[in-house]
């Protein structure tokens, strides 16, 4: 999600952001219980997208192509859910559609996308800072209400001087913002139910007086190192996520930039 606030009279105008997820998007049942974290981390990962590319580089040529094929299959999962519907317009997709795609594709390997960049007038601290939010007993390939109960939740944006977060009931941590402008760093432990007072996961920045356009970039990513399912002709089969084949974990797929950036 891409927000660009910008002065339309030419004045100076003081903003502040808020922003915040909440524990509803790791479960459709929302009797289970959710467990979060809080974290920064810097750049360090090009290396490890470059050592993988140079190990898929270097398939010998006698590989079967089934083989080499495999290394840059892409497997989707569905997790939308009916909170989404109410608000978003969706395409239909089918055989027929435009919009559709095999669920199984082959691809080129490429560098991953530049999601952050941090903006020259805020370059203390650096990196990006994250929530995640998981089912605490996550359920494998099982959905409810259409909703996935397994995987990662990152919620993810630049770590800068006047970035704050807060985790903690809905009323608590939008109230102090709205009574603020700023969230307090505090970071609720108390994993609970989805249901039970509502946990948030928030972010407020301070741009400032602003006069002229100014960008702030948050990222939500879903994060599942098991994809897919299906009976094959040895028996059932359980596939790995693509980013598996990049990265050693999902907080290196999700710091991840190109190499050299």
């Amino acid at each position: 999600m891409n927000v660009e606030v910008c002065s339309l009279d030419g004045k100076a105008h003081n903003v502040q952001l808020y922003t915040d997820i909440s524990a509803e998007w790791v479960a459709g049942d929302r009797n289970s219980i959710a467990q979060w974290d809080y974290g920064t981390s810097g750049n360090d990962t090009a290396s490890t997208y470059q050592k993988q590319a140079s190990r898929r580089a270097a398939l010998p040529e006698n590989e079967p192509l089934e083989e080499r094929q495999n290394q840059h299959r892409v497997y989707g999962t569905k997790t939308s859910y009916d909170g989404w519907r109410t608000s978003v317009h969706h395409t239909p997709v089918g055989p027929t559609s435009s919009a559709y795609h095999s669920p199984v594709a082959t691809i080129q390997p490429q560098s991953p996308h530049p999601f952050f960049e941090v903006q020259a007038n805020n370059s203390s601290p650096g990196g990006i800072a994250y929530h995640k939010v998981f089912r605490q007993t996550p359920l494998l390939l099982s959905e409810t209400n259409d909703q996935a109960e397994w995987g990662s939740w990152y919620y993810v944006t630049d770590n800068v001087a006047t970035l704050s977060h807060q985790s903690g009931a809905d009323v608590d941590v939008r109230g102090q913002f709205i009574n603020n402008g700023v969230l307090d760093e505090s970071e609720d432990s108390n994993y609970r139910a989805i249901n039970d007072r509502f946990p948030v996961f928030g972010f407020a920045k301070d741009l400032g007086n602003i006069t002229s356009s100014v960008n702030t970039l948050w990222m939500l990513s879903l994060n599942q190192e098991i994809a897919v399912q299906f009976e094959g002709a040895g028996g059932n089969a359980s596939l790995p996520s693509l980013w598996t084949s990049f990265y050693s974990g999902d907080l290196d797929a999700v710091c991840s930039r190109p190499p050299g950036k």
